[in-house]
């Protein structure tokens, strides 16, 4: 209400603080645009005024822009911590790093493993008859052979026969002192050192004692899945090299790229007893094929790509479930639906119709190692070598990185491998493989990427060349 300074008083005249509600006159609105600038037209020197108020705040204007600016905001208590938490990663990576080098260079991985006494035979009959390798295309030029035989018969502390399944017989007649054919005219019994002496300026490897086989490939448009499918037909292949073969009941099958580190005596034949009574226990007989499980043969227990089963070492017995067992794994291997002889093992257990080759069994994965493990944690080198280490990527060792290879370096050198000169034959004293028609041919191997899986290129006078690839996984 509008004030009136000339209302009534508190006496009721009226005077100067009196106030009173003027009810006759109404009240004028008055709206006022508050967006509204002043015209400084309609006031005089207005322009005038104008460049005076800019002048004043010109310099300070001037002044602001040569102030420094301001520092930013101080981080947040969650920035700090991520900070925190990337330089603590940072250190532990450095204190990894130094632990890896260390136990490389001041642990007991640097310490030649002492070789058995080789008194300490393995009967045949309480363990295995025999141990069998498939050396196949270039890796019989190779020392691939070689140095899995002397880690088995120096470090392994076998003394039983051992046996070469090659296409190449020519390429591995110095690991051995009997030929085949020569073997088949003894006696199953006479298996010791009766070795002929290497010619003069090569070390003696007569030792080794190896029995070469010659194995004839079927013809195939698929060379790789031949070889692999040799693993399913051990036994045919023996007999039918060997008389005596036909005697053996147990055989162990162990990859050229596998060595042996520990004494089969120590704790490995102990548990594969272990293992088989447990799972004859389980399944009511005895197991076809004892192996390792692939996952669980690594440091972490896992691996991209792994299958159910690893091939690599297998403990197989003689019976007729087992032949059709290995008969159905040779079947699915051989139809070319899977590249590897794991995968074709799972998947014939899979399509199995009854659960007659179920019975098998898993050895503790505390044996058998890869390479790149050793890689995955450091623990894993300061617990020492596995009874079995598997290089596979032995045969193209220059192609991996420098921790890998000095891996693979300290483990030659502990085994002592390095100083037995193991070296190649000369490619000239290697015939070429006869495929099943006994025509002679031509193998041209690029590149090697596990045993005998490479890229191969086969030149006959038969049908056109062909080019196949291998698949190999480095673990």
């Amino acid at each position: 209400e509008p004030w009136n300074p000339r209302g009534p008083g508190l006496d009721g005249t009226p005077g100067a603080m009196g106030l009173r509600r003027d009810r006759a006159r109404p009240v004028e609105r008055v709206d006022v645009d508050l967006d509204a600038q002043p015209s400084h037209a309609a006031l005089p020197g207005a322009p005038i005024r104008s460049v005076v108020s800019f002048l004043r705040i010109l310099p300070a204007r001037f002044a602001a822009s040569l102030a420094p600016r301001t520092s930013p905001p101080s981080p947040s208590r969650r920035q700090v911590g991520l900070q925190r938490l990337v330089g603590r990663f940072l250190c532990f990576l450095c204190v990894g790093c130094a632990v890896v080098l260390f136990a490389l260079t001041e642990t007991h991985l640097t310490t030649t493993v002492e070789t058995p006494a080789l008194n300490r035979h393995i009967p045949n009959d309480k363990f295995v008859d025999v141990v069998v390798f498939i050396v196949m295309g270039q890796l019989a030029e190779s020392p691939a052979a070689a140095t899995a035989v002397t880690a088995l018969r120096r470090h392994g502390n076998w003394q039983g026969p051992v046996v070469l399944l090659t296409d190449r017989p020519d390429c591995l007649r110095h690991l051995t002192s009997r030929t085949s054919r020569a073997l088949a005219n003894t006696s199953s019994a006479g298996h010791s050192t009766s070795a002929r002496r290497l010619s003069a300026g090569q070390h003696d490897l007569s030792w080794l004692d190896a029995t070469v086989v010659e194995v004839v490939l079927p013809q195939s448009r698929d060379w790789l899945l031949s070889v692999k499918a040799v693993k399913c037909r051990l036994f045919q292949e023996l007999d039918r090299a060997l008389p005596q073969a036909t005697q053996w009941s147990r055989i162990m099958y162990m990859d050229v790229d596998v060595w042996t580190a520990r004494s089969l005596h120590l704790t490995f034949i102990a548990d594969f007893f272990n293992t088989v009574d447990r799972a004859s226990d389980h399944h009511h007989k005895d197991p076809w094929l004892v192996l390792f499980e692939d996952c669980a043969a690594h440091a972490v227990g896992w691996c991209a790509g792994c299958d159910k089963w690893n091939t690599g070492v297998m403990v197989a017995t003689r019976s007729p479930a087992s032949l059709e067992c290995f008969r159905r794994w040779e079947a699915v291997l051989l139809s070319g639906r899977f590249p590897t002889d794991q995968q074709s093992l799972d998947v014939m257990l899979a399509e199995a119709p009854d659960k007659q080759c179920h019975a098998m069994a898993a050895l503790p994965p505390k044996h058998l190692y890869f390479m790149k493990d050793f890689l995955a944690l450091p623990g894993a080198m300061l617990a020492g070598w596995p009874t079995f280490c598997h290089v596979t990527a032995s045969n193209h060792i220059h192609d991996q990185g420098l921790f890998y290879r000095m891996i693979v370096s300290k483990l030659r050198a502990s085994l002592g491998l390095d100083q037995l000169g193991l070296d190649a034959p000369a490619a000239t004293t290697c015939s070429a493989p006869k495929d099943a028609a006994g025509e002679t041919r031509r193998r041209l191997v690029a590149a090697t990427t596990g045993p005998g899986i490479g890229f191969e290129e086969e030149v006959s006078d038969g049908p056109p060349p062909t080019r196949r690839a291998g698949r190999g996984r480095g673990k």
